[in-house]
């Protein structure tokens, strides 16, 4: 929350543009803490030697090559290469090596190389926190290889104008455009160096907009990408950077393990400024955690490093946050000298974080030695610098420390006002912490399905592939036997063709067959609903002659013989063997599926096969047009078919 400044979130960047040194280290994949260190540290003690003599043997072959050559351009490459070996080891010799380059180019200009002097002076003086004339320095550098005519060089260069937008404006929608613009360039040119680099941009993007897990993922995507490349530097800031995020977290012993990783890397390959870096900000998860002598420990290592290497904001931050320590400690005195100590290695222009933190931490020391006035003072600090850099967590903070030092100069409806404020910014900020949780639980599930259907397509991608493969042997084993293939193809072509004769003209029968039987069948059904239309129409007249000549006999008689035939199974008998003539085993599978339907509510179903209208079942039934819908309704309901669902299509899907 008060951890070091901004430009020590990345401050080690190397330009792609030259060589950097790159030990092969591999962070093995196991379930433990403990069995990680112990492989790293045995890795240390087995590497040690060997990556230091390759270096200082590099650097004695690279001041060689200047001696022996006569061209000042080459001579000025060497200088650049020189320079890049010492960048995180000695900031004077490096600034020499660049002069010299400067001055070589000036006598014999080269575009390219001239490119790579900005970029590395743009390196330098980052390294230096002059990031301003760092980020003049890196538009010059991409210029010049635009001018060149090397746009992927170039999209490198304005990979690292992204680091330091990030860093020292903190300007996020400027730095979404850059990787907007930029990224294209290395999914075109398949760069993975650079495209692991915007995955850390990203990460940044995402850590901006509150989504802290995504950001994580992305950073350990990046991790596996630098380890694939043997870039053991940019390993270890990807561990910083998760570091960091599960620190806003409040995850410190993750953070601390985190910061382990690029500690252990950084002892590797003797990256002096990352590593002061990674003990300071661990010394901080440390307190958080109470562990203060672990913490006083690589916080003081921290300052050791810092000034052996001349890197007072390190320096600075480390001694503030040994500062906040021993206020927790409740020892004042001590507190006291570490502020003062950090006071003058503080510039009359700081970073953010540099100032909140001095100003906060003292604060607290002056309320706790009852400086009330000063405290306050400090606190005024705080809030005006929270304003201004729109951090609502410090503005939290720092209001709520002022409420303190209001109330105990008894000032109380101030300070009540005051406290209240930082209680609406506390609830404000747990409001955005909740809903920037919500849209990233949302964007982490949209991307894990996307993720899933891609892996599908991938999948099927490479099963078709593997049958590309079959199907590419097969036709080689099948070229190797055209020829006698052909010979027996030859001699049997005449008796398949009599056999496809046959089969199409037995077809044909059946087919033929099959029509005659549908038409019979058809024929049969309509022949049956217009006999029994006829029946029950005689069948009333029968009825309204009776009434009206007042007579029995004779019509009850023709009466009972036309319910008779109404009535007949025979008629449905015929019409049945027809059916399932036609419909093999149809009442099987109707059964088989369907066990609680009634023989009556089968010549439905068969019925509705038919594709029959509701007026012609009800004459093959010999029940009256509502009493079909009414079947029906009693039909779909033992189907379970809703209200949407039709009955016709559900029974000729039944085989």
């Amino acid at each position: 929350m008060f951890s070091s400044k901004k430009a020590n979130q990345m401050v080690c960047f190397f330009f792609v543009t030259f060589k950097g040194l790159a030990i092969n280290y591999k962070i093995m994949s196991l379930n433990s803490l403990q069995l990680k260190l112990c492989f790293s540290i045995l890795y240390i003690v087995f590497s040690f030697f060997y990556s230091n003599s390759q270096s200082t043997n590099k650097l004695d072959s690279l001041k060689t090559l200047i001696q022996k050559t006569k061209i000042d351009t080459i001579k000025a490459d060497h200088h650049l290469d020189i320079a890049q070996l010492l960048m995180y080891k000695n900031s004077k010799k490096v600034k020499w090596h660049i002069d010299k380059a400067d001055s070589l180019y000036k006598i014999s200009p080269n575009t390219v190389g001239i490119g790579n002097l900005y970029a590395l002076n743009a390196n330098y003086l980052y390294t230096q926190g002059s990031y301003d004339s760092s980020m003049v320095y890196i538009g010059r550098s991409s210029k010049q290889y635009l001018k060149a005519g090397d746009s992927l060089r170039a999209a490198k260069t304005n990979s690292n104008l992204a680091i330091l937008v990030r860093v020292t404006t903190g300007d996020y929608q400027r730095l979404e455009s850059i990787v907007n613009e930029t990224e294209p360039i290395a999914i075109r040119y398949k760069d993975t160096s650079l495209m692991a680099s915007f995955l850390g941009h990203r990460a940044a993007i995402a850590k901006n907009k509150g989504h802290r897990n995504i950001a994580i993922d992305l950073n350990r995507k990046e991790i596996a990408l630098r380890e694939a490349l043997k870039d053991s530097t940019r390993m270890a800031q990807g561990f910083y950077a998760i570091g960091q995020l599960h620190l806003d977290l409040f995850d410190y012993k993750n953070a601390i393990t985190s910061f382990d990783q690029g500690i252990i890397i950084e002892d590797n390959i003797g990256n002096k400024i990352l590593k002061a870096q990674l003990l300071e900000i661990k010394g901080l998860s440390q307190i958080k955690l109470k562990h203060y002598d672990a913490a006083e420990k690589n916080l003081k290592e921290a300052i050791k490093i810092a000034k052996e290497i001349n890197q007072q904001n390190i320096v600075t931050t480390a001694l503030t946050q040994l500062g906040y320590l021993e206020i927790e400690r409740n020892n004042l005195i001590k507190a006291d000298a570490y502020l003062a100590e950090a006071k003058s290695f503080m510039k009359a222009k700081n970073s953010f974080n540099v100032d909140y933190d001095y100003n906060l931490f003292k604060g607290q020391l002056n309320l706790a030695q009852n400086k009330y006035q000063a405290a306050l003072k400090n606190f005024n600090v705080c809030e005006e610098l929270a304003e201004s850099n729109n951090s609502l967590t410090n503005l939290s903070f720092s209001k709520y420390y002022k409420s303190k030092a209001l109330e105990n100069l008894g000032n109380y409806k101030t300070a009540l006002a005051v406290y209240k404020e930082s209680s609406d910014a506390k609830d404000t900020l747990t409001t955005q912490f909740r809903t920037a949780q919500t849209v990233e639980q949302k964007i982490i599930y949209q991307t894990e399905r996307k993720e899933k259907e891609i892996a599908l397509q991938k999948k099927d991608i490479d099963i078709l592939e593997q049958k590309a493969k079959v199907s590419n042997l097969q036709k080689l084993l099948l070229g190797g036997g055209l020829l006698l293939t052909l010979i027996a193809v030859g001699f049997g072509y005449y008796g398949i063709r009599q056999k496809m004769k046959r089969n199409k003209l037995a077809k044909e029968k059946l087919d033929a067959e099959l029509d005659f039987k549908k038409k019979e069948l058809t024929t049969h059904a309509l022949h049956l609903a217009k006999k029994n239309e006829l029946l029950e129409s005689l069948k009333q007249k029968a009825n309204e002659l009776k009434t009206a000549e007042n007579t029995t006999n004779g019509y009850q008689q023709l009466i009972r013989t036309i319910d008779f035939d109404l009535k007949d199974d025979n008629n449905w008998e015929n019409f049945a063997h027809y059916f399932q003539q036609v419909h093999k085993d149809f009442n099987q599978n109707v059964a088989k599926k369907y066990p609680e339907v009634t023989p009556n509510e089968l010549r439905l179903i068969s019925l509705v096969k038919m594709n029959l209208s509701i007026k012609e079942m009800a004459n093959i039934l010999n029940i009256s047009v509502p009493g079909v819908k009414k079947a029906r309704q009693r039909l779909r309901k033992k189907m379970n078919l809703s209200t949407k669902d039709s009955l016709e299509m559900a029974v000729l899907e039944i085989i």
